[in-house]
């Protein structure tokens, strides 16, 4: 009877050692697991954030490429022909001085036709003529700056102290008058011209012709 005691004792010892065992045995799996299932978790994130990060070589294109681009986008193609489109022409006479007849002539010349078309002539009247018997006498280096069209008719055009700067005969000087007298005058808005040097009435251009008061074309 004793040793069957002891014997079922033993039996339940063995059991418990068994139960034991595969309690800690699942404990440790569950850990293994779950150590397991954390280090490839932080192995995936660490993947992800490495490949969220953009290669320093093509944060520079981007950032080269943004301040390539910035400002205004270059016009398309449709845009520049519609602006080339837009652009109207008008020919205008300018009066240069005909050597061989000793006269004053017209020379013919396409410019812009815009806002500001009486400055813009006399500028190109400034340039000199593109015929070779005709000639200027304006002095070098003149520059218009100003040309004002009042409501009766009156043209003020403003000329730089470059105008003054040449000896001139007097006829020469009458020349240099009538041409840009009569290049304003071809503007059916003009009726007469008031010549100014650097923002004044002068006198006279070279000291021959009086042009204090404003003058018409002849």
């Amino acid at each position: 009877m004793k040793k069957r005691g002891i014997v079922t004792g033993i039996l339940f010892v063995v059991m418990l050692a068994f139960v034991f065992q595969a309690q800690i045995g699942g404990f440790f799996s569950t850990v293994r697991e779950k150590a397991f299932a954390a280090a490839n978790g932080s192995a995936e994130t660490a993947v992800e954030e490495t490949a969220a990060l953009p290669d320093y070589e093509d944060s520079e294109k981007k950032a080269k490429t943004k301040t390539e681009t910035d400002g205004e986008a270059p016009p398309t193609p449709e845009q520049t022909e519609s602006t080339a489109a837009d652009v109207t022409y008008k020919e205008v006479s300018l009066y240069f001085v005909d050597e061989n007849n000793d006269e004053l002539a017209a020379e013919t010349r396409s410019v812009i036709n815009q806002v500001g078309l009486a400055k813009t002539t006399v500028q190109e009247l400034l340039t000199g003529p593109s015929t070779e018997s005709l000639s200027s006498y304006i002095p070098a280096g003149t520059t218009v700056q100003s040309i004002n069209i009042a409501d009766d008719g009156l043209c003020t055009v403003d000329f730089s102290k470059e105008i003054q700067n040449t000896a001139m005969s007097s006829t020469e000087e009458k020349y240099v008058i009538e041409s840009i007298v009569n290049t304003l005058s071809q503007f059916d808005s003009v009726n007469a011209v008031q010549i100014r040097v650097d923002g004044n009435i002068v006198d006279s251009i070279a000291g021959h012709w009086n042009v204090s008061k404003p003058l018409t074309a002849q």
